[in-house]
């Protein structure tokens, strides 16, 4: 065993509590909402994406010694269009092996493997055995990955390599704080499922496609945990060495809302003749932009006209957001004043509308008033009265 200094040991510590790695229990969010880790594969932790596994750390459970670990993910710079980011994952189907512990004479047993998963892969004797698994290692942080929502799809996208026609996997399983295995016999699984979804990538001549995939719920019960696997092959028990696929920017959506705030105040008032400005609170829930090439989300608020209909709306401003804030707006000095007024918000890359809030607007005055004096001199000036007017 290698000795470390007092010092390197305080070195080594400092960096262990800093390092912008050691994250495994933090939930990545999007929106206040749970997503996988590292979605867009820009944190990488060498030779895998931060909070994803491959066959670099698998387990065999009939394993005595040395671990041949082949390794079976790289970043690339091969991405998706229109991607904001640098990196994508590439997984290629390598050799792995161990000493079997059957046999006393040191014989290895070898397994393709080209799976990237945030759980662990587990091997029995050889793929083919049926305790062979991907699952949750939910003693090990960096073998697990905790999650509390519910997503109602999934997207993200896949280029697949020819590989003979072969087909590449996305699996994902929702599913409780009991022991789980995805066996990938006919898609089962052991253990809780709460909810699940799978789609099989094809070759598309070599293109990037976008994939999307709606999430169904076996319960209404909340996970614990996400079991989130890519497999450059039918399933990990069906890889062939050389397969690749490339996978970038995974993202679970959830559907989105959009409301006005209840302390928007319902009545606005205006002095004199100055214009009038005031704040919109609103709210976003869900996924308001999922990874796309669309340009980024606006939120617009509109006023309708003084009886109220929205045929010859007034826009009122536009905030480029994908999250809950507030909107600055005004109006001209001689805007009319009614009590009909309705106000609403509207988003453009998911088609929003909010409820529709009734708004009062009118001006108020300030009038000088003077009192009457007994010698009918000069009237001084005195307190200055409130006259509200609705035009």
């Amino acid at each position: 065993m290698k000795q470390i200094s007092l010092s390197g040991f305080f070195l080594l510590l400092t960096f262990f509590f800093l390092s912008p790695f050691r994250m495994q229990a933090q939930v990545t969010e999007k929106n206040a909402c749970p997503q996988p880790p590292n979605y867009d594969f820009e944190v990488w932790d060498n030779p895998e994406p931060w909070g994803w596994n491959s066959s670099s750390c698998f387990e065999a459970g009939n394993a005595a010694t040395q671990y041949k670990r082949q390794q079976s993910v790289w970043s690339s710079t091969d991405v998706r269009p229109g991607s904001k980011g640098t990196y994508s994952g590439q997984i290629r189907v390598t050799e792995s092996s161990w000493y079997h512990y059957k046999f006393p004479l040191g014989t290895r047993s070898y397994e393709d493997m080209g799976t990237l998963t945030t759980g662990v892969l587990y091997y029995y004797d050889d793929k083919g055995n049926s305790s062979s698994c991907i699952y949750t290692n939910t003693g090990d942080g960096s073998k697990s990955w905790p999650f509390t929502g519910r997503p109602d799809s999934i997207v993200f996208w896949a280029k697949l390599a020819e590989n003979g026609g072969r087909n590449g996997d996305m699996t994902l399983y929702l599913h409780d704080n009991s022991k789980f295995e995805d066996r990938a016999n006919g898609n089962t699984a052991t253990g809780t499922v709460i909810g699940s979804a799978n789609v099989k990538i094809q070759y598309n001549g070599g293109q990037w496609v976008r994939y999307s995939a709606p999430v169904q719920y076996a319960s209404t019960a909340d996970p614990a945990y996400l079991l989130l696997s890519f497999t450059a092959g039918n399933s990990f028990r069906e890889v062939v060495e050389g397969d690749q696929m490339w996978v970038d920017d995974v993202m679970l959506i959830y559907n989105p809302s959009l409301s006005i705030n209840a302390e928007m105040p319902t009545t606005l008032v205006r002095h004199g003749g100055e214009p009038l400005e005031f704040d919109i609170p609103f709210t976003i829930t869900g996924t308001m932009s999922p990874f796309n090439s669309l340009p980024d989300n606006q939120v617009i608020a509109y006023l309708s006209d003084a009886e109220g209909s929205f045929v010859n709306a007034w826009e009122l401003g536009r905030l480029t957001t994908d999250i809950s804030g507030s909107m600055q707006v005004s109006l001209p000095a001689d805007f009319p004043d009614s009590d009909k007024y309705r106000i609403k918000l509207v988003s453009t890359n998911y088609p929003l509308e909010s409820q529709e809030l009734s708004l009062s607007i009118y001006r108020e005055w300030y009038l000088n008033v003077r009192a009457n004096n007994t010698m009918g001199s000069v009237e001084p000036l005195g307190e200055q009265q409130l006259v509200r007017h609705n035009s």
